[in-house]
Parts: structure tokens; sequence; C-alpha cells
């Protein structure tokens, strides 16, 4: 049935019954002084051999029921049976629940032994995982912090200049504004100094025409 979701004990009975069959396979070929098998190795088969290369026999398990094998024969890696589709996995978590089951990526094949070649990359730890080391701020990351420290420290001498402009400029108006006014205050002295002349000679005529 497609899509039917197996428990863990159901993987580990196909997958001990795919070893199990590769097995007699490989032992018939060496009773035979190594002649040519009756039936081929499927897929499946041949995968099931190279992941377990020196490595005790599994006993496979006829008929399909389950039996608890303890924590100790699980620590191996598993098949997940789903429909057509043969997906490895990695062992389960027996802390969590057993009928947990796993999110890895399908296989999808008409053929119904056909396994993924690439979950044999599960089996290196380095592939897949995410990098959970803490990682170093880039050199870009450096380079636009300190391109921006500059920018305001730039606007921030900017605005200064503004400021001591606008200060200067201020200065320069009160300086005409005292140029202005000493010009008026001569030319009030000026004015006043003709008067005063004006005057002594009006007194100067008066005087002489009295004599």
């Amino acid at each position: 049935m497609s899509g039917q979701k197996r428990t863990w004990q159901q993987v580990k009975i196909k997958y001990k019954n795919i070893l199990q069959a590769a097995i007699k396979k490989k032992n018939h070929i060496s009773g035979t002084g190594g002649g040519p098998p009756t039936q081929d190795f499927t897929t499946a088969e041949e995968l099931a051999l190279d992941l377990n290369k020196g490595k005790p026999v599994i006993e496979g398990i006829q008929g399909g029921t389950a039996t608890d094998s303890g924590p100790a024969r699980d620590t191996g890696l598993f098949i997940q049976v789903d429909g057509n589709t043969l997906t490895l996995l990695e062992p389960p978590d027996y802390n969590s629940s057993r009928e947990a089951t796993s999110t890895a990526a399908e296989c999808t094949s008409a053929d119904d032994e056909t396994v993924s070649l690439d979950s044999r990359r599960l089996e290196d730890p380095d592939i897949g995982q995410p990098d959970k080391q803490p990682r170093n701020i880039s050199s870009q990351t450096v380079r636009y912090l300190y391109t921006t420290h500059l920018k305001r420290q730039i606007e921030l001498t900017e605005v200064k200049i503004d400021v001591k402009k606008r200060k200067l400029q201020d200065m320069d108006l009160e300086m005409q504004i005292k140029r202005n006014t000493l010009r008026k205050l001569e030319l009030e002295i000026q004015k006043l100094e003709r008067e005063v002349s004006d005057f002594s000679s009006y007194c100067n005529h008066d005087c002489n025409t009295m004599y």
C-alpha cells in the first residue's frame, strides 16, 4: 500500500528479511565455488550487504511478527518501507515514542526494491548536518560596519563645520553693524563740527560789527 506508514519494528523486520535473503544468496555462491548465482542480487540486497560488511549476521524474521530485541540491537541503520519506496534511516531514539516516523526524504521509484543511492550519504555524518558552530563575522560585515561608522563621523564633522560657518557669519554681521555704527557716529561728529564752526564764524562777525 503506497503511502502507508510502518512502525520501526515492521521496518526492522523488512530490512532483516532483505539482508537474510541476500546472505542466503551469498552463501549459495560460496557453496558452489563462486559460480553464478541462481538469482541476481536486487538493489536493496546489494545495499544491505554493503552496509553490513564486517558486522555480525542478522537473522531474518519470517511472517512479520514483531519482537522486541532491546536497544542494544537497534544501533544499526534501518530502511523505511513506504509502498514501493525504501529509504535508509538513522536508528530511532528510544527516549521518545517507538511509533515515531522518519522525516527523511522519500525516494520514489516503480521498482519494488529500488533504493536511492543518495541514501548512502546518510552514512557520512558530515553531509547534510547543520553547522552548529558559531559563525565568525565575515570581512564584508566588518567592512560595512566600519564604512557606516566613517560615514557617521563625516556627517558629524560636516555638521560641526556648518555650525562654525554660521558663527562666523554672525560675527561678520556684527562687525558690519559696528562699522555702520562707527560711520554714523563719524558723520554726526562731522556735522557737529560744521555747526560749531558756523556758530563760531557767526559770533566773530557779530562781535566785529559791534566794535
